[in-house]
């Protein structure tokens, strides 16, 4: 090597380098996604939840920008048995771990109570659905084994889809074999909302961030 070379370090930062460009809307659309990969692969639930606040927070300044409607927190009536409601509300108050990685007591427990991923990932699917119109096919099978399990839905409902037999057929420990089962059909479903939502159903700032346009490479304009 000659007088006054340097050695480039292995791992330097270079600006020039290609970079990942996504909205905060595919962001939180990927984040929904993971934790469902996570989930029926019984993965370790404090990485969900923290995948799942992010998510859930993110839609929720959607929500107050442009829909208004509020989280599915805010519907409860509509969604959740009477019985369950206070518990319901009780649950998702409970202060998310998030990003609280020891920042102000490094000897502090956290508790994560049972069911909360759950309540959290239900609801950011319901307003990511609202928002977009397109839920993916994750979104569909993750949202049907929650309603399922946790007995979200209604006596009429659960007499309708058959609820306690697939309940039975599909126990709680059987994430996987319900995972197989429902996909192919969450994969239709997703198809066909996509199909039904054309571009102008959906808010034109929602739309972009869904579909941003991607910037013209140099020499090709």
């Amino acid at each position: 090597m000659g007088k006054g070379s340097r050695k480039k370090p292995k791992l330097g930062f270079n600006p020039k380098a290609a970079k990942l460009q996504v909205t905060k809307l595919q962001i939180a659309q990927r984040e929904i996604d993971t934790c469902a990969d996570l989930y029926f692969s019984n993965g370790d639930p404090v990485s969900t939840h923290l995948l799942i606040s992010a998510a859930h927070e993110i839609l929720g300044v959607f929500d107050k920008r442009y829909l208004k409607t509020g989280m599915f927190f805010d519907q409860a009536e509509q969604h959740v048995k009477p019985e369950m409601l206070e518990e319901y509300r009780s649950l998702m108050k409970t202060p998310s771990t998030g990003s609280k990685h020891g920042a102000k007591d490094l000897n502090a427990m956290v508790e994560l109570p049972w069911h909360l991923n759950e309540m959290l990932m239900f609801s950011a699917i319901e307003k990511y659905q609202e928002l977009t119109k397109r839920p993916t096919p994750k979104m569909l099978l993750l949202r049907i084994w929650i309603a399922v399990h946790l007995r979200l839905f209604t006596a009429e409902g659960e007499q309708m889809f058959d609820v306690p037999a697939i309940r039975k057929e599909f126990p709680a420990y059987d994430r996987e074999g319900f995972r197989k089962a429902f996909y192919p059909t969450c994969e239709e479903g997703a198809g066909q909302a996509a199909l039904a939502a054309p571009q102008a159903d959906i808010l034109p700032e929602i739309w972009q961030q869904m579909f941003p346009k991607q910037p013209a490479e140099k020499g090709n304009s």
